[in-house]
């Protein structure tokens, strides 16, 4: 993805952002799995102009997997499967909210049970150990982010394979009308800086609808609880809805996300936050996209 776009006060930013996945078979049983991600490492001050600058590439997941049957596992650097609107809502700024809690570059073990039929629906059951990446894959080329360390505090980053993520997705259930589900919970202990172990929980739902011929109607929605973020004594909940149409070549999105964060001193921490975008894009070829968006 290539964005251009306004910071305020005269600021324009031209940023880059790539996402190459790759997968090798080694045999019948074990792949190797990976994602690279090239991006905008740090946001500018408003008013200030950035032309593809501080740009970073870095490992985002890392896996040897194994397949026997229905049920795989893997081992190696991953992102836990918590939330699913930073993938599901299309758009330039699709991510919205649903970002806050999605996780992203552990370093663990893992294991899923895939069941069902294809024409009346799938499902998956997946669990994961983990804890956060310190390896010399936490740092990136081209511009530097640093090798983090456990001493960088945070939950999750404490060396041990003690935080966890238990999912259950469904897809296209036909007792459903098609629905899509997904339910997840997850712990995350504490770092050197933390005063609470993290909690949290999300569910989520979508569809696709035929409306004519030529159109499709995409809707999603997702609502996260997060206690004790960050390790804090704060508590948040968000959510997201969005609502996508496909019509040939042309895609119109629009979504909004919500973000309260709730404490023991309301006057001090409390606050709500919004975030609105909408996206228009017409698909040049086979994996070229163009867009515009108002956030």
């Amino acid at each position: 993805d290539i964005g251009i776009s306004g910071l305020g006060s005269g600021g324009t930013e031209m940023s880059v952002k790539a996402e190459p996945a790759f997968s090798a078979p080694l045999n019948d049983y074990f792949q190797v799995k990976g994602q690279l991600v090239l991006e905008q490492l740090e946001n500018l001050p408003s008013g200030t102009s950035n032309y593809f600058e501080n740009h970073g590439l870095f490992v985002e997941s890392l896996t040897l997997s194994a397949r026997v049957g229905d049920v795989e596992f893997y081992a190696g650097k991953f992102n836990p499967e918590f939330g699913k609107g930073h993938d599901e809502v299309p758009g330039i700024y699709g991510e919205g909210i649903s970002e806050e809690y999605k996780m992203t570059e552990r370093v663990g073990i893992g294991i899923s049970y895939e069941f069902g039929e294809e024409n009346s629906g799938t499902y998956r059951l997946g669990a994961s150990i983990f804890t956060t990446d310190t390896s010399f894959l936490s740092g990136s080329l081209l511009k530097s982010r640093g090798q983090l360390t456990t001493a960088d505090g945070g939950v999750g980053n404490n060396g041990k394979l003690s935080s966890f993520v238990i999912s259950f997705d469904a897809d296209e259930i036909e007792a459903t009308g098609g629905l899509s589900f997904h339910l997840a919970a997850r712990r995350q202990t504490k770092g050197v800086d933390s005063l609470k172990e993290e909690f949290g929980i999300v569910a989520g739902t979508s569809s696709k609808f035929q409306v004519g011929e030529m159109v499709t109607w995409a809707p999603f929605i997702e609502y996260a609880y997060i206690t004790n973020v960050d390790g804090t004594l704060n508590d948040r909940n968000l959510w997201t809805i969005s609502s996508a149409l496909y019509m040939g070549d042309w895609q119109v999105n629009t979504s909004y996300s919500q973000m309260t964060t709730a404490c023991e001193n309301v006057s001090l921490c409390g606050s709500k936050q919004g975030r609105f975008q909408t996206t228009v894009g017409y698909q040049l070829k086979e994996g070229l996209l163009l867009e515009a968006g108002y956030q």
